[in-house]
Parts: C-alpha cells; sequence; structure tokens
C-alpha cells in the first residue's frame, strides 16, 4: 500500500476502526439475543402459533405470546440512522478538511493528480461504508429469522425492519457518505458542511419514510374475492385498513353495510343490496425494498437514482467543470442549521398544525411545505440580523487585544538633542 493509498488509509483508519468496533459489538449483542430467542422458540410455547398477524395467546393465561424484539428493533433504528452518521462524520470532512485547511495543494504539489486525490479517498471510504452497512444488514437478517413475519415476532412492514434491513441500508449509507463528501467539498468548511450534511440526510431520511407510510411511491393491490366462500388468508401482506364491497358498476362501498363473516348471511346481503363481490387493499413484501432472505425481489431503483445523481454532482464539483465555481450557498445554508433547529419546534410544527386546522382542503404536505419555507425564511433573518452581527462584534472585541499594540513592553523613549 504506497502512494496515495497509503495516505487515504492513514487519514481514514480511525474510522474504520470504530465502524469495526461497533460491527462486532453488535454481532456479540446479536448472537446473545438470538440465543434467547431460539431458546424460547424450542420450548415449545410457541408451536400452536400460526403465521399471520393474529396474535397467539397461552393457554393458562390467556395473554399474547411475544418474543423478546426490543433489542432487533434498535438495530434496525441503527441502520436507519447509518446513512446519517456516515455522512455527518465520514462524508463531510473526507475531502472538505484538505479543501478548508489547504492541505490538498501540499499534496497535489508532491505530483500528484487531482483525479488521484479524490478517487482514493472516496474508493476507500465507498469501500469500508459497503462493508459495514451490508454486514450490518446482514446480522439484521440472520437475527430477524426465526422471528420474522409471525405474530410473536416482527413483521417486514414495521418501520425498522422495513428501513433497517435489506439492500436499502447499502444504498442509504452510500448516499450519506456521498451527500456529506459532496456538501463538504462545495462549502469548504467542515462545520457547516456537518451541519448542512445532517440537515440533507436527516430529512431525505424521513422524506422516504413518509412516502413508505403514506403509500405514495409503492401503491397497495386490490384483492377481490366473492362473499359466498372465505377469502385467501392476508398471510404477510400489509393491510392498508381499507375493506369494502363491490357494486356491478365498479363502485366501492364501505363493509359496514353487510357486516357480517363468509357465509349465507353475507351472500343474502350482498344480492340484497347488489354487491357483486368484496375487496380489500394490501401492500406485498415485494413491493418494499427491505425483503427478508429469499422472498421476492427488492425495488430500491429510488435510492439507486438519487445515490448516482448524488455521485455525478460530487465528481463535478470534486475534479470537475464544477470545481472552480464560487460556493457560498452551502457556507450560507449550513450556517442556517442551527438557526433552523431553534424556530422548528416552537414556531414550525405548530404553524403546520395550525394550517391543517384551518384550511383541512390544503393537506398535510402542502402545509409542512409551506410551514418549513416560513422556517427557512426566519431562519435566514435570524442569521444576518442576529447571528453574523453578534459574531462579528465579538470576535472584533476578542481580537482586539492582539491587534492593538502592547504599549506597556515599549522602552521609555528619551529626547536628546
Amino acid at each position: 500500500m504506497r502512494g496515495s493509498l497509503w495516505l487515504a488509509w492513514r487519514q481514514q483508519r480511525v474510522a474504520v476502526g470504530i465502524g469495526a468496533a461497533a460491527l462486532a459489538l453488535t454481532a456479540v449483542i446479536a448472537a446473545y439475543y438470538r440465543s434467547g430467542m431460539l431458546d424460547a422458540l424450542h420450548s415449545g410455547l410457541f408451536d400452536h402459533c400460526a403465521t399471520g398477524p393474529l396474535y397467539c395467546t397461552r393457554s393458562d393465561t390467556g395473554l399474547p405470546l411475544l418474543l423478546d424484539v426490543e433489542p432487533l428493533k434498535y438495530l434496525g433504528a441503527l441502520n436507519i440512522v447509518l446513512p446519517v452518521v456516515i455522512g455527518v462524520f465520514w462524508g463531510a470532512p473526507l475531502l472538505g478538511r484538505d479543501r478548508e485547511l489547504g492541505t490538498h495543494r501540499l499534496v497535489l504539489a508532491q505530483g500528484l493528480s487531482r483525479g488521484q486525490w479524490f478517487a482514493s479517498r472516496f474508493a476507500l471510504a465507498v469501500a469500508a461504508t459497503t462493508v459495514l452497512s451490508g454486514l450490518l444488514a446482514g446480522v439484521f437478517a440472520w437475527w430477524w429469522r426465526p422471528a420474522a413475519d409471525r405474530s410473536y415476532g416482527l413483521f417486514w412492514y414495521d418501520t425498522t425492519a422495513l428501513s433497517g434491513s435489506g439492500p436499502r441500508v447499502v444504498a442509504a449509507a452510500l448516499f450519506g457518505l456521498a451527500a456529506g463528501t459532496l456538501l463538504g467539498v462545495l462549502a469548504r468548511r467542515v462545520q457547516a458542511a456537518m451541519g448542512l450534511t445532517l440537515l440533507v440526510t436527516g430529512m431525505t431520511a424521513l422524506l422516504l419514510e413518509w412516502t413508505h407510510w403514506t403509500r405514495l411511491l409503492v401503491p397497495p393491490h386490490t384483492y377481490v374475492s366473492a362473499g359466498s366462500i372465505p377469502k385467501a388468508p392476508m398471510g404477510e401482506k400489509w393491510s392498508t385498513g381499507d375493506y369494502g364491497l363491490i357494486t356491478a358498476s365498479g363502485r366501492h362501498d364501505s363493509v359496514l353495510n353487510c357486516a357480517y363473516p363468509s357465509g349465507a348471511q353475507l351472500k343474502e346481503c350482498m344480492t340484497a343490496h347488489r354487491y357483486v363481490a368484496r375487496f380489500y387493499e394490501a401492500k406485498r413484501v415485494a413491493d418494499h425494498a427491505s425483503v427478508p432472505p429469499g422472498e421476492g425481489r427488492p425495488s430500491w431503483a429510488v435510492c439507486a437514482v438519487v445515490l448516482t445523481l448524488c455521485l455525478g454532482l460530487l465528481a463535478l464539483a470534486g475534479i470537475g467543470p464544477l470545481a472552480g465555481l464560487p460556493w457560498r450557498w452551502p457556507v450560507t445554508a449550513g450556517a442556517l442549521t442551527y438557526p433552523f433547529y431553534l424556530v422548528h419546534q416552537s414556531l414550525g410544527i405548530p404553524l403546520a398544525k395550525g394550517l391543517v386546522r384551518a384550511f383541512p382542503e390544503l393537506g398535510p404536505l402542502p402545509a409542512t411545505a409551506l410551514s418549513v419555507s416560513c422556517m427557512l425564511a426566519l431562519s435566514l433573518l435570524v442569521h444576518r440580523l442576529v447571528e453574523r452581527r453578534l459574531g462579528h462584534r465579538l470576535r472584533h472585541r476578542l481580537t482586539l487585544d492582539m491587534r492593538s499594540p502592547d504599549r506597556s513592553a515599549r522602552p521609555a523613549l528619551t529626547r536628546t538633542r
């Protein structure tokens, strides 16, 4: 290992070591709790439990039988915030620290090209991030397998399983690294880049979670069955809670119009109201990015597109035609993160809730967008009118003694003729 790759390893070995230590600790904890999970399953208490979302109970007390899956959920939550952690603490300082301190000029003066300087550091970070995130996703899948999609365990549509397992973890971690590195190159100030990376990756993660739970990116499927015979078991599908009856014209009515189980009563009610079938809406496991081993084909095109776009901008900003442009807006955006943090809880959230109550037809998404726009405008005013002015005066007072000459140290001057 020589040259630029050796220098990249010297600069990133601490981050790689911390990631390896965290991975080893996670594996030990997973092995411990998984062994307890297997002991509980082999005890015979869960042998009578069928598959599906319905809870099974103890024969003596009637209480639901549940495994201890809380530590598993913690690992899923760690995988969800992994891109934020990697982007802030690894991606932002990766190239931004050299740009801020000017040490990249010394490296480039040794005969190393700009492309080699960029490729060696980023390639090592990408390899380490891929291995770390992939192993964390593998540990989650291995730990989850005995309790996957069981009423006493964890279903695939739980938030920690949906977003904390599968190839999505790797794609999200690489996106966090690419976003942090991009903002570090553009801002050229590590602290500003870290704050901006926290905002960008955090908002992206929340936006993806919102699109999943609102079923915006992946619409549910409609399953139709006759009322005279029992419908097929829902199994591992994620129900939207939308059940109903279908008329001959295709109109969907509420299931409460014929609130009977499958059988003769339901058939008579449907015939009297001229219903021809019943339906329910649900989502399949193969429609999402987090898929248990052997279950369907993962679909993570959104993560791949966002990552590819971010990598393209990173190449243009690092070694391409955008490298010499003055990027002052990332510095300003990074400085807005703290004022934004101060106003979002006391002003932003109440404003969004008030807009939804006052204008129900507006909807939650436009109300949130309007609230965020107002918070950004207020954060900009706080930054320009308060932070910059007070910061300038404070720096002036702190450095005044350093700039003024120390008259007490001057030798006394005597007038000579």
